[in-house]
């Protein structure tokens, strides 16, 4: 590859800038399109990016990485997670991760290059600016279309939605992404002395608004603890001098305030009164005894005996929903069912990889911090910037306590970074470190990295994307259509390389309206039901711990009932997953109706209690009792009715539904003990009380059963 020295340059950087606007990608024609498409787009750009630097450093090799501290604490970070991957409990997953997420160690790797490239290639304080430009700007139009969607603008995707997310598909990870742009837009305030000034104040407005109105307490909790914390370190400094800081005047300064104050005002009829008090009301609900508050707690000591499991190197990136299955606490039951993550940045780390894990990624900050702090002694300015991405720091760390990361994160955590290492080059010879003369890389070389790039983009992405489009078609066609349906997932699972379980689950969820559609001939629904259990079971033997699936091919036991043999192997499968699944009331219910399909009555009894002694529920308690009556065993339904009653949290209606059980069971005086106590401690319902004790007396109820 003859391409000179700046040629390679230029097309390294406009990949790199390319890359920047991977947040603003949906493909609606794409299995979890808010995920893939991005995820693939920043991929092949950055190994793009990567075969012409490869070329570069070849060229020239002053151009490759230079292990300073900040670069050698990011190598150290990615080789401990890929080592947690090697010896975890599913290395593919970990290393591929799934279309849901796309975080394995693959994705991470993506960052790690373009951390690099960005070190290696980005030599001079305009470059950056320009990264920074590009960012800010497609970073902004995110936060726009987020504002559209407030605005209710009906041909965005979720308009009118009360917590935004634009293109990013949710909100806390929309909200950390413009605290980073709000961030960075203040930095070319100060940095940027161009005639784009007034736009960098616009876009810090956009932010600062996008992470208000998309609600995410986290974020913005994190982003006022940030800002809080840099005007104190001003303060502390003396330093609070607007007009220095931003170099205007006293006039410009007027205009720039009144600019703000109109479009604050603006804002606030344009998008109404509640919208700016919701957010306000979710940040007063913050208590212990918020849902979302306890559910945090409750997922904090599943990751804990999680960690404790595996200490040194935990289970592996992606491996989280193990621990969540493995340690579940019924307590969370049916709030949340299924956590992939830990929506903790210590306990994911802690989880992922263990305590070598965790350390190595408080190492980033520590470096950074270490880094920030020399430069900040250089003068007032460097103290500026220095403390500006200190706060930066401390505000992303504190929303990521209540959230896991994601491309919209790691793209500008890795930026914020990289531009920290550039720093430290302040006040050396930049020119000193590109001195070595430039000789075109060996054709040979060139077209090894060729096939090696061109092998992943077209094996771990393109195939991936084309899997991703066949598998959306097969869950949007028309159950109508089942052979259309498997037309589509088989050509999935064929390019697909990772994510197959979760196809093979999904053609589970397809059987389901197929076999529900009337008037279909029946060979058509039986052949699309063996397809599917064929898949559920193959989706388990690749993931053969992951109850996940488990669960699925369980749920569909009841349109194949009269199959013995399907179901008896479903039942045997399920005697397995007790043991990675222990505490999980789902496990117990599928069991249940399982034994029950068998006809083994004690054994879906056993089943249903320890469901019951995870979770309570009234109802599913009703038909415990009930079940006990059909079998004779009057004592067993007896003793659940006195437990029943014996709850402080029973209405009086569902205490009267328990009298009308022991009524229709012969039990009169229990039945009216309880009409009694309901009459003492309400009232209001002594009339239908009496009357109850009537229709008691007079046998009513006992001829009902």
């Amino acid at each position: 590859m003859f391409l000179k020295e700046k040629w390679l340059l230029n097309i390294i950087k406009g990949f790199v800038l390319a890359s920047l606007f991977a947040p603003l990608v949906v493909f609606d024609y794409s299995y979890f399109p808010f995920i893939v498409p991005k995820t693939i787009f920043f991929q092949v750009l950055v190994e793009l990016a990567l075969f012409f630097y490869l070329i570069l450093v070849f060229s020239k090799r002053s151009y490759a990485p230079k292990l300073d501290m900040m670069t050698r604490a990011v190598l150290l970070f990615f080789g401990v997670t890929v080592l947690a991957a090697l010896f975890g409990e599913n290395i593919f997953r970990s290393f591929f991760g799934v279309f849901e997420r796309m975080l394995g160690v693959f994705n991470l790797a993506h960052f790690v290059v373009l951390f690099l490239i960005l070190r290696s290639v980005l030599t001079e304080k305009r470059d950056w600016i320009l990264l920074f430009r590009t960012f800010v700007f497609s970073a902004s139009l995110v936060g726009l279309y987020g504002l559209g969607q407030k605005l209710n603008l009906s041909f965005l995707y979720n308009a009118g939605a009360s917590r935004i997310d634009a293109t990013i598909g949710n909100a806390a990870f929309f909200a950390a992404y413009m605290m980073f742009n709000a961030f960075f837009s203040m930095f070319l305030l100060f940095v940027d002395k161009s005639k784009l000034q007034i736009l960098y104040w616009i876009t810090l407005f956009i932010s600062l608004l996008g992470v208000y109105l998309s609600e995410t307490r986290g974020a913005i909790l994190g982003l006022l603890f940030g800002l809080l914390f840099f005007l104190y370190a001003l303060l502390k400094r003396k330093y609070f001098d607007i007009k220095g800081f931003l170099s205007l005047n006293k006039k410009k300064f007027s205009i720039v305030a009144v600019g703000l104050l109109t479009l604050s005002v603006g804002a606030f009829y344009l998008f109404g009164s509640q919208a700016f008090l919701d957010p306000i009301k979710r940040i007063g609900s913050i208590s212990l005894e918020d849902s979302t508050t306890k559910t945090r707690i409750l997922s904090a000591g599943v990751s804990w005996h999680g960690f404790l499991d595996h200490p040194v190197l935990g289970w592996g990136p992606e491996n989280y929903n193990l621990v969540f299955d493995k340690y579940y606490d019924p307590r969370l039951y049916p709030t949340e069912i299924w956590f992939d993550h830990a929506h903790n940045i210590v306990f994911d780390n802690l989880v992922a990889a263990g305590v070598l894990g965790f350390l190595s990624y408080i190492l980033i900050f520590l470096a950074a911090f270490y880094l920030l702090s020399h430069y900040s002694k250089i003068g007032k300015n460097s103290f500026f910037v220095s403390y500006l991405f200190v706060s930066l720091l401390i505000a992303y760390t504190a929303q990521n306590l209540f959230v896991f990361d994601a491309l919209a994160t790691y793209l500008p955590f890795f930026i914020t970074l990289a531009f920290i290492g550039f720093m430290t080059l302040i006040g050396r010879d930049e020119k000193e470190v590109l001195v070595s003369k430039f000789r075109p890389a060996p054709v040979g070389i060139s077209l090894v990295f060729l096939v090696l790039v061109g092998s992943s983009i077209y094996f771990l992405n393109v195939k991936p994307a084309i899997s991703s489009y066949y598998g959306i078609m097969a869950i949007a066609t028309s159950p109508t259509n089942p052979s259309k349906i498997l037309d589509y997932y088989d050509k999935s699972l064929a390019w697909g390389l990772f994510g197959k379980p979760e196809l093979r689950s999904r053609m589970i969820d397809s059987a389901r309206d197929v076999v529900g559609v009337k008037n279909m001939p029946e060979d058509l629904k039986r052949n699309f039901l063996d397809r599917a259990e064929s898949e559920g079971f193959k989706a388990i033997e690749e993931e053969p711990k992951n109850f996940r699936y488990y669960s699925y091919l369980a749920g569909i036991v009841f349109l194949d009932k009269d199959n013995k043999d399907f179901v008896k192997k479903i039942d045997l499968m399920m005697s397995g997953a007790t043991d990675f699944a222990p505490h999980k009331p789902t496990l117990y219910l599928q069991k249940y109706q399982i034994k029950a399909l068998l006809g083994e009555n004690d054994a879906a009894l056993r089943g249903l209690k320890m469901a019951l002694d995870l979770h309570y529920d009234l109802q599913l308690t009703m038909v415990l009792a009930l079940n006990y009556r059909e079998l004779g065993r009057r004592d067993e339904a007896l003793y659940v009715y006195d437990s029943l009653l014996k709850r402080q949290d029973l209405s009086s209606q569902e205490r009267l539904s328990v009298a009308v059980e022991f009524a229709s069971m012969g039990e009169n005086g229990k039945a009216i003990g309880v009409a009694q106590n309901l009459v003492e401690s309400d009232p209001t319902f002594s009339a239908n009380g009496l009357k109850f004790v009537e229709d008691v007396r007079s046998g009513k109820f006992r001829e009902v059963r």
